[in-house]
């Protein structure tokens, strides 16, 4: 099996090379001027997915990968030391091409502005180098969405999902001392994923000046309609998105929007609680700038 998807990625690497090279030299003259180009800047379990989901129910619109993370069509864009590492060296012409390529395939559209097919693109690692993926593009018409989540629901997500060993070899974020994800190690490793959380949330708080909109996953997950209103008046190719559009997200059943952050943050105790708040805190300023705020580690283990 191992050998298999060794050889699906060489295929697909390949393949990718071809269209790129063909980009360059010009052999590909298919015309983007239908394209436009939707980035969401979001952390990993933020609730983007069904964000995704929805958008993609405008006429206008499309994603080029189910879950809307065109990162996976490119093997280099995924691979350990790049995923999540800022200072990882990227081929952005060869990720250009490639996704170039999937979003020519789909056609135009008759969606609201004729002929002109949107592209909602949401790879979360792509906070890792936001503006350079977007400048990539820069010569389509391009629209940035910010898309929060309360913190502490975000990181009770990737503890109930990760464990340990696969957040360091998969996020580039290696463990402290003693995170374990048991008895104590539990502690230390929930505030490392709140440190990992704050520094994500940094770079989100960053992009204020490039986004068009800032959508908050509870707003969103409260109101769709409300919040889909909001988009399509920043972004109008958005209009006719359904609020009520069932989505499926990661191992949940098939349903319309709802917000989990109570059920998320319920299965921590108070000290994982406080755990969080701890790695979080060096990044308060930029918790504040997205409109969430820390807990009181005094008040949550006492309560």
């Amino acid at each position: 099996m191992e050998s298999a998807n060794r050889a699906a990625t060489t295929r697909v690497r390949l393949g990718n090379r071809l269209v790129h090279l063909r980009r360059r030299l010009g052999l590909d003259r298919r015309d983007t001027g239908g394209l436009a180009w939707l980035f969401v800047a979001t952390l990993p379990n933020s609730g983007s997915t069904a964000l995704a989901s929805l958008l993609d129910s405008a006429p206008g619109a499309a994603r080029l990968h189910p879950r809307g993370e065109a990162q996976w069509l490119v093997p280099e864009l995924v691979a350990p030391g790049t995923r999540w590492n800022p200072a990882a060296a990227v081929d952005l012409g060869l990720v250009r091409a490639v996704w170039l390529d999937r979003a020519l395939a789909l056609g135009p559209t008759a969606g609201p502005v004729a002929g002109r097919r949107l592209v909602v693109e949401k790879s979360p690692p792509n906070l890792c180098r936001f503006r350079a993926v977007v400048g990539a593009f820069s010569d389509m018409p391009v629209h940035v969405v910010r898309f929060t989540r309360d913190p502490y629901a975000v990181c009770a997500s990737w503890a109930r999902r990760y464990d340990p060993a696969k957040v360091a070899a998969v996020w580039d974020a290696p463990l402290p001392a003693g995170a374990r994800g048991a008895g104590g190690g539990r502690e230390a490793f929930l505030r490392h994923l709140g440190d990992i959380c704050g520094r994500r949330m940094a770079m989100l708080a960053a992009l204020a000046d490039i986004s068009d909109a800032d959508v908050a996953y509870e707003n969103f997950a409260d109101d769709p309609a409300a919040a889909l209103a909001g988009l399509v008046t920043a972004i109008p190719a958005l209009a006719g998105a359904d609020p009520r559009a069932v989505v499926a997200v990661k191992d949940y059943s098939p349903q319309v929007v709802r917000n989990m952050n109570a059920d998320q943050v319920a299965r921590l105790t108070a000290r994982e609680i406080a755990a969080i708040g701890a790695g979080l805190r060096p990044y308060a300023a930029a918790v504040a700038a997205l409109g969430y705020a820390l807990r009181s580690p005094e008040a949550v283990i006492a309560a």
